[in-house]
Order: C-alpha cells, then sequence, then structure tokens
C-alpha cells in the first residue's frame, strides 16, 4: 500500500467507496495505522474480504471502547453558520456524552487530541482529531445499536465517529 494513502484518510473513504455499489454510504470506518476498521450495513462487491460478526447487545452490559472524533459544533459568524472546532476539554466530553444515546458514560477520557491533515481533490483540508477511551453501559439496545451502526458525529468521510469495542 502506498504511504499517500495509508495516511490520508479520504483516500481510504474513496476506496472504501468502491467497493460498494449503492449511493447511500453504508458504512463507517477508522484508519489505524496500516490498519483499517470498517462497518457496514451492507457486504462489499470487491476488494474487501469482510469477517462478519453479530453483536449480541444486552442491557446492563459494560463496553470499553475507543472513539476517534472531530468534536465541532455550529456557531453563527459574522451571521453566517460555521462548523468551529471545540478545544476545551470539558466541552468536548460534554459533545460526546450528549451524543451517547442508548447508554451512559463512566469514566470517559481523551486519550489525545491533535490536528490531522490531508487533501480532497487537491485542496488541503485539516481536522482535530479527539480520541475519546471509557467504559460505556447499554441502557437501551435499540439506541446503542443505532449509534454503533450510524456512528456519532461528523466527518465520517475522514474515519472519525466510529465506536470501537477494545
Amino acid at each position: 500500500m502506498s504511504r499517500k494513502i495509508a495516511n490520508d484518510a479520504y483516500r481510504w473513504h474513496q476506496l472504501l467507496w468502491s467497493t460498494f455499489d449503492c449511493q447511500v454510504r453504508p458504512f463507517i470506518f477508522v484508519p489505524d495505522g496500516d490498519l483499517l476498521c470498517v462497518r457496514s450495513t451492507l457486504r462489499p462487491n470487491r476488494l474487501l474480504d469482510p469477517i462478519e460478526c453479530e453483536n449480541t447487545w444486552q442491557e446492563g452490559q459494560r463496553i470499553n471502547f475507543r472513539l476517534r472524533a472531530n468534536v465541532r459544533s455550529k456557531k453563527t459568524v459574522n451571521g453566517k453558520k460555521r462548523d468551529v472546532t471545540i478545544h476545551k476539554e470539558d466541552e468536548k466530553l460534554k459533545w460526546l456524552y450528549k451524543r451517547l444515546s442508548g447508554c451512559v458514560p463512566d469514566g470517559i477520557k481523551i486519550k489525545d487530541s491533535r490536528p490531522v491533515k490531508f487533501s480532497k481533490r487537491d485542496n488541503p483540508i485539516t481536522i482535530n482529531i479527539t480520541w475519546f477511551t471509557g467504559v460505556l453501559i447499554i441502557k437501551d439496545i435499540v439506541e446503542f445499536a443505532r449509534i454503533w451502526l450510524d456512528g456519532i458525529g461528523s466527518s465520517k468521510a475522514w474515519g472519525c465517529g466510529m465506536l470501537e469495542a477494545v
């Protein structure tokens, strides 16, 4: 694999799109070094050798997790709505708690937070990646399954938002 793709989440996104024949994105993913973890509601048509797994979530179950997120909020700047990066740790935690429907967070920590640069169609892009870790206690299986499949937050095209059980 070329180093250019390995370090570029948007190129991963493009490669993944090429493995599905559909109009709506059926996957979320997270790049992790030379590995790529993908979760999809559809089976890819090519390139990937998927491992199928069925989750048997239970109410009250505790899950150690990690999450790569681009923590942003909508703000009005000069009369226009814009996505603005959240920098303060307490605000990042509030952002996450607000999105954890179906579960109760326990011992959430911010492991790392740093800018990541790549390009989309030769336009440079910088997003601020925050890694969260901790424990989630499932309270509503249907709601938890929704965030497990759909992900949390925005920037999914750049490998953000996928909850990973660790």
